[in-house]
């Protein structure tokens, strides 16, 4: 009998493969969709040790993820088609390549729009995540996470980094389009033009940090700054088996 998740499989496994050839040449950057991170996983990550490849479920998932940027991405474009050629339309461009090459950051922003007559962008990213994010994000706030992450914001306010360099404009609204895989459910949430600033900040700190670490136990987890940003983050990294962190148990 033919086995049709193993083809799926073998498919997933190519579209990755595809996806690594984006990064040709800065493979030793950081990656933009890691800011806000621990930095001894970004250590790792930089000093090119092998990750823990996620299992085939979490391939599936991802693959999802990618399915409805694409959609997005594709009706854009579409929109964008249509209304080209009128006057004095701002210009639509999606899945760009931003870099900064004075922080070694890489990424690929998903939409943005620039108004070069008001030199302002507009920056769209989507973020698609189950049925408990989303009640810790739009639930009653009593479900609400206190503490939530910001790595998706200092993500965003990379973005708005390269896009303001790369147009010249002087102005960037961030925004993130939250989808739920579970429901369909979709809510856009303005983010906050800090953090732009934080989002340098981050990325600042973690080179002059990491400039002179040698070996990786350098990075004490729990003691140094940063390492991790976050415990629970050490019960999801892809490096943890190169890792001594109390908090991935």
């Amino acid at each position: 009998m033919i086995d049709i998740e193993s083809i799926y499989e073998s498919f997933l496994q190519q579209e990755s493969e595809k996806i690594q050839l984006r990064y040709k040449g800065v493979e030793d950057w950081f990656g933009a969709s890691s800011a806000g991170q621990c930095y001894r996983k970004q250590w790792y990550r930089a000093n090119k040790y092998e990750p823990t490849p996620p299992d085939k479920r979490v391939n599936r998932l991802l693959r999802l993820g990618t399915i409805v940027h694409s959609d997005f991405e594709k009706a854009v474009s579409m929109f964008s088609e249509v209304v080209t050629g009128l006057p004095q339309q701002p210009q639509w461009i999606t899945e760009h390549q931003i870099r900064l090459p004075v922080l070694k950051v890489v990424g690929h922003l998903d939409i943005a729009l620039i108004d070069h007559e008001e030199s302002k962008a507009y920056l769209w990213d989507i973020k698609t995540v189950h049925s408990f994010k989303w009640k810790k994000q739009f639930g009653h706030m009593k479900n609400r996470d206190p503490n939530p992450s910001v790595n998706y914001e200092l993500q965003l306010g990379t973005y708005a980094m390269g896009l303001a360099n790369d147009y010249e404009v002087d102005d960037v609204e961030m925004n993130l389009i939250w989808y739920n895989k579970d429901t369909s459910s979709l809510k856009t949430k303005r983010i906050n033009d800090n953090f732009v600033d934080e989002a340098m900040i981050y990325w600042t700190d973690l080179i002059e940090s990491l400039e002179d670490i040698i070996e990786p136990e350098e990075l004490k987890p729990g003691i140094t700054p940063g390492v991790p940003v976050q415990e629970w983050e050490c019960r999801y990294c892809q490096f943890a088996k190169h890792c001594d962190s109390p908090f991935k148990r």
